[in-house]
């Protein structure tokens, strides 16, 4: 009896600890799910717009030139309903996949066979591992770690592409490769109120609530030498302002 008690013990905190192993994957897929639902539902409707207009166009005894025009517009649509359609089926294909890779992996906990058990308890090992150095900020580490032990592929991509992003587009990617590398090697520190970058011609000045401003911006905001903060509306006086020095 004490036996049966420890197993169902063991067997409830492997499934608590193990829960997001599955969940990650799972919402991750159906995030993706919805947003190329979304995007063909877009696509979709352009497409059925620039048809309708064909359509209307046709029905008036048009030139050749516009019909062409139309058409040429029908084609491009097409063409990006289509690149769209490929995209997100092949992300979703991802997400499955690796769903159905984590959950192959865990059903190895219950096989007959003492030897592929006690590798799945070194495999969950491993994970919790990398699990932990990431966490502690040994990035390097935990890839190599992964890689020797052969679980990289049950990783989480969390890669994603927007169109609004450079690096993501193949043409800029291209033109991109003979260009020197752009390097930044300082951080730069920016108003909230103003937007502008704070150094030494509008330094930064502290209120005593700890929020930073750009010396400029209280400048502009300053009345009967009273100062607002805008975030949490709190009035001080513009010589409690402090410096703030960068090393």
């Amino acid at each position: 009896m004490a036996v049966q008690e420890s197993a169902a013990q063991l067997s409830m905190t492997l499934k608590v600890q193990e829960y997001p192993t599955l969940k990650v994957p799972y919402e991750t897929l159906n995030k993706r799910f919805r947003a190329a639902q979304k995007n063909i539902d877009r696509e979709t409707s352009h497409v059925t717009m620039v048809v309708a207009e064909l359509e209307k166009t046709l029905s008036s005894c048009p030139a050749v030139d516009s019909v062409v025009s139309l058409l040429d517009g029908v084609v491009e649509k097409l063409s990006v309903l289509k690149r769209k359609a490929v995209e997100s089926i092949q992300a979703e294909d991802e997400s499955a996949k690796l769903c159905k890779r984590r959950i192959e992996h865990l059903k190895e906990h219950s096989s007959d066979q003492p030897a592929a058990a006690s590798m799945w308890k070194r495999k969950r090992m491993d994970r919790m591992m990398v699990e932990h150095l990431l966490r502690c900020g040994y990035y390097n580490t935990a890839v190599k770690l992964a890689r020797q032990s052969g679980i990289e592929c049950y990783k989480e991509d969390g890669s994603s592409k927007s169109p609004d992003c450079p690096v993501c587009s193949r043409s800029l990617n291209k033109l991109a490769q003979p260009l020197p590398m752009a390097h930044c090697a300082n951080s730069r520190l920016v108003c909230k109120i103003s937007g502008d970058v704070m150094n030494e011609n509008n330094p930064p000045m502290m209120l005593p609530n700890g929020y930073v401003y750009g010396y400029n911006s209280l400048l502009s905001i300053r009345q009967d030498d009273k100062v607002v903060c805008p975030r949490t509306k709190e009035v001080f006086h513009f010589s409690q302002a402090e410096k703030v020095y960068i090393m």
